[in-house]
This record gives structure tokens, sequence and C-alpha cells, in this order.
């Protein structure tokens, strides 16, 4: 009868211990399972959010810089544009003060030589 009843306690004392053993082995695989999830969505979330901040800086930059050579080369454009018109400006005024000086200066020298032939021949 004892032999019986140690038997019955032992194994009792081992159905517990066994069970208890695997109540936290499958808590520990659960905790893991989950912590495991748990990191990589944590993971994927920070690799899309890194990717999507390098491309929109990386937009914000190709923008910036399209903005900036179009910028210059609007300016470029006008300060040529300008500096090529006064040029021509200036060039056309020198050729007409040019040419209306010569012509003053070609009448009065005229001038002075048929004044004194007129002179001599109506004399």
């Amino acid at each position: 009868m004892v032999v019986v009843v140690v038997v019955v306690v032992v194994g009792f004392v081992v159905v517990v211990v066994v069970g208890f053993v695997v109540v936290v082995v499958v808590v520990v695989v659960v905790v893991v399972v989950v912590v495991g999830f748990v990191v990589v969505v944590v993971v994927v979330v920070v690799v899309v959010v890194v990717v999507v901040v390098v491309v929109v800086v990386v937009v914000v930059v190709v923008v910036v810089v399209v903005v900036v050579v179009v910028v210059v080369v609007v300016v470029v454009v006008v300060v040529v544009v300008v500096v090529v018109v006064v040029v021509v400006v200036v060039v056309v005024v020198v050729v007409v003060v040019v040419v209306v000086v010569s012509l003053g200066v070609f009448s009065t020298s005229i001038s002075g030589v048929l004044s004194p032939l007129g002179d001599h021949l109506s004399a």
C-alpha cells in the first residue's frame, strides 16, 4: 500500500513538474515568437521610414539643383542680352555721331573750298 502511495505521489509530482516545464517552455516560445514578430515589424517600419526619408531628401535636392540651374541660366541669358543690347546701342550711337560729325566737317570744308571759288567766278 505504501508503495502505491509513493508511486502515486511520485507520479503526481512528475506530472506537475513536467506540466510546469511544458508551460514554461510554451510561454518562452510564445514570448520569443512575439518579440521576434515585434522586432521584425519594427525593423520593417524603420527601413520603410528611412527609404521614404532618403527619397524625399533626394527629390528635394534634385528640385533645388534644377531650380538653381534654371535661375542661373536665366540670369546669364538676361545679362548677355542686356550686354549685347548696350553694345549695339553704343556702336549705333558712335556710328551716328561719327557720321554726323564727318558730314558736318565735310560740308564745312566743301563750303570753305567752294565759297572762294564762287567769289572768284562772280568777280
